[in-house]
């Protein structure tokens, strides 16, 4: 019974495959076109012209980069502790600013404010360090009379002053006026 059935499926097939094969007309054979053969070539010219596009301006970004990083004038330490942390220049070697979180100032009781200055004495002494702060109630108005202090620094002195107003309306203090002077 298997060999009548594997038979029949058999002839099945091979009728299926006769028809197929009438079906399709064989005899016209597609011809390559010199387009088709042409377009390889023309993707190959394409994908080397990208590329050496891509390399010139990776070089011009690498010599671009070499001559900033070789520069003549490289930043000095000034500008970079200026630049860095907030600091403020006077003169030459001579940094100020108030003092960040590191600084504990103390507190007041009874109303009042009280802040930390800092200077520091870079690459020349400070000398004589003059500072005028003004202090502001909660609008911003200047109160009581300006804070002033003159003291003295020496080269490579970090030094630290504690600003304060025992005034209960005072909120703030700022800097109007600081100068050091060397005597050289």
């Amino acid at each position: 019974m298997t060999d009548s059935s594997d038979q029949s499926i058999q002839s099945k097939l091979n009728e299926l495959l006769d028809e197929v094969d009438e079906s399709g007309d064989h005899s016209v054979k597609p011809e390559c076109s010199k387009q088709d053969v042409a377009h390889p070539v023309s993707m190959f010219f394409g994908f080397t012209l990208v590329g050496m596009i891509c390399l010139g301006i990776g070089y011009w970004v690498g010599s671009s980069t070499t001559k900033m990083l070789q520069s003549p004038n490289p930043p000095s330490r000034d500008q970079l502790i200026s630049a860095q942390q907030g600091w403020r220049a006077e003169g030459s070697g001579v940094f100020y600013r108030w003092c960040r979180g590191e600084c504990h100032a103390p507190r007041l009781y009874g109303g009042g404010v009280s802040q930390v200055f800092e200077v520091q004495c870079v690459d020349r002494p400070c000398g004589d360090i003059s500072m005028r702060f003004n202090v502001l109630n909660a609008k911003g108005q200047p109160i009581d009379e300006p804070i002033v202090l003159n003291e003295k620094g020496l080269q490579g002195e970090h030094r630290r002053f504690i600003i304060e107003s025992q005034n209960p309306d005072a909120v703030s203090i700022e800097l109007s006026d600081f100068k050091a002077r060397a005597r050289v």
